[in-house]
């Protein structure tokens, strides 16, 4: 746990500044407090519940990074955000068992229900990574074993890729008004709106009509 001490804290951004090789990676003040309060509650040790009144301090953090080594000594199986809704778990940690099945994730935000339109790593199996907390990954390529960590707790939606049904849909899932419009823009033949304004853009009116397809799950693929 080494790390902890340089890490450095910004109220500003309320992100903890943490070294990540040659560079730095960063951590929300909040999102480091959901993970110490679950990990603590999933290792049954309230002494080491985090305090609210702590939140944004480098002992916080150090405090989670402890959690997560505990974590790594028990079995605690797979490790989803804190957040993540029951039926998400149950359908990620199936998937991820049958190995070769493959799923169409949507994410957006919790509250709303409203789809983010993410359009990359998005479709693929389901595998998950090692180390202390064993997050759960999506795995694009039918032949690699790598992928990268969902974010769990912003899935809205889920249909099963191959089948093509849906296994899951926020109480509130909704996505924008998605409109296909011919354009001139130079190479570009047609572009695609998002309540009314320019989100992208595409040489022609097929591929703006795949990619408005897959973006509604009607395609596995733009």
């Amino acid at each position: 746990m080494m790390i902890s001490q340089h890490v450095r804290s910004n109220p500003d951004t309320r992100m903890f500044i943490i070294p990540a090789g040659d560079g730095y990676s960063c951590m929300g003040f909040d999102n480091v407090f959901a993970h110490a309060q679950q990990l603590s509650e999933l290792l049954h040790r309230p002494d080491l519940a985090p305090k609210t009144e702590e939140v944004g301090q480098r002992s916080q953090y150090k405090l989670y990074l402890q959690l997560a080594d505990f974590a790594g000594l028990s079995n605690l199986g797979t490790y989803f955000d804190p957040g993540t809704p029951k039926a998400v778990r149950e359908i990620l940690e199936t998937y991820r068992t049958r190995g070769a099945a493959r799923l169409r994730l949507f994410f957006g935000d919790q509250d709303t229900g409203r789809d983010w339109l993410e359009e990359h790593g998005v479709v693929g199996r389901i595998g998950r990574s090692t180390g202390p907390l064993k997050a759960p990954l999506l795995i694009e390529s039918l032949t690699s074993r790598y992928g990268g960590a969902i974010l769990s707790g912003c899935i809205v939606r889920i249909l099963d890729a191959t089948a093509r049904y849906e296994l899951y849909r926020h109480p509130r899932y909704h996505q924008a008004q998605l409109t296909v419009v011919p354009c001139d823009h130079g190479a570009f033949k047609a572009e695609v709106l998002v309540d009314g304004e320019v989100h992208v853009r595409f040489r022609s009116q097929t591929r703006a009509v795949n990619w408005l397809a897959f973006m509604r799950g009607e395609r596995m693929r733009p």
